[in-house]
């Protein structure tokens, strides 16, 4: 997408040297087995990530999306596998669907990145139609003074690595309604629009989805770890575990020490998409 709009078969064509004609004819399913090289031609003109290229073959093989799961369990049955297997880590965790909406988090997560569980004081956040995203905790007005005061010039980083989280858990969802509705309030930050285009043209390839972190917690002091997802497949999307790992031996001392005395509990958050779940708990945000 360009300005937040699909592109033409015309730009597509050009970009990818495919041609207009090809380009309608994949669109409209009259070329449903795509050779290697429409296929690398395709992944070149969308300037795709490492991991979005996984994501995008994977697409490509034409198989719905229902079937890359056995479905031998629901998405909520597995949501609750996932809290419940959190609960018994000592570390900051939190769980996201393919659009990156909040699903669940533990406190420890929320104390590390100094956020408030009591109540949701982020006006814009709150306003948001679609209930928690990731992204809008990210690049919302409030939530970039919040983590720029905290990470200082790390914080990029952080954008960084939640951006290509979003880019590659989207992107066989993008011609989803509830995406695109997502994407245009999602761009009416600047510094979303910056970095999702950004990631792309640095000089170095992301071939995972992570960066160090550091941070400098007002109770804690100095912070260093990294971000590791475990992902978990049902026949109505993907679910995604993400949790924190210490990288110096201070970070380990206070992951244990935040996760201690129910810390490590996850707490469901009822979001504007997942209300289905009818999970009771009052949304985490920003202290002031």
């Amino acid at each position: 997408m360009e300005d937040g709009r699909p592109w033409s078969q015309q730009y597509l064509g050009q970009r990818s040297g495919l041609g207009t004609v090809i380009i309608g004819k994949i669109e409209r399913g009259e070329r449903q087995c795509l050779s290697k090289d429409v296929l690398i031609r395709l992944m070149d003109a969308l300037e795709l990530t490492s991991s979005e290229r996984r994501e995008f073959l994977l697409a490509a093989t034409g198989v719905e999306k229902a079937y890359l799961s056995r479905g031998d369990q629901s998405k909520e049955e597995i949501l609750d596998r996932l809290m419940a297997l959190a609960g018994h880590i000592h570390t900051p965790a939190y769980i996201v669907d393919n659009y990156c909406d909040l699903l669940s988090t533990n406190r420890a997560a929320l104390e590390i990145l100094a956020l408030d569980v009591e109540g949701l004081r982020l006006s814009d956040v709150r306003q948001h139609p679609f209930g928690l995203n990731m992204l809008y905790f990210v690049v919302s007005p409030v939530a970039v003074r919040h983590f720029q005061a905290l990470m200082q010039d790390y914080w990029i980083n952080y954008v960084r690595q939640n951006m290509l989280l979003f880019r590659t858990c989207t992107l066989r969802y993008r011609a989803d309604p509830y995406f695109r509705q997502l994407l245009r309030g999602l761009r009416r930050h600047r510094y979303f629009r910056r970095y999702w285009h950004d990631v792309l043209f640095e000089e170095r390839d992301h071939f995972m989805n992570n960066e160090i972190l550091h941070l400098v917690h007002p109770q804690w002091g100095p912070l260093t770890f990294f971000s590791t997802t475990i992902t978990a497949l049902s026949v109505e999307g993907e679910l995604y575990l993400c949790t924190y790992v210490p990288t110096d031996h201070h970070t380990s001392e206070v992951f244990f020490t935040v996760t201690q005395g129910g810390g490590a509990e996850m707490l469901p958050l009822k979001t504007g998409r997942q209300a289905e779940a009818c999970y009771n708990c009052r949304p985490a945000g920003f202290r002031s």
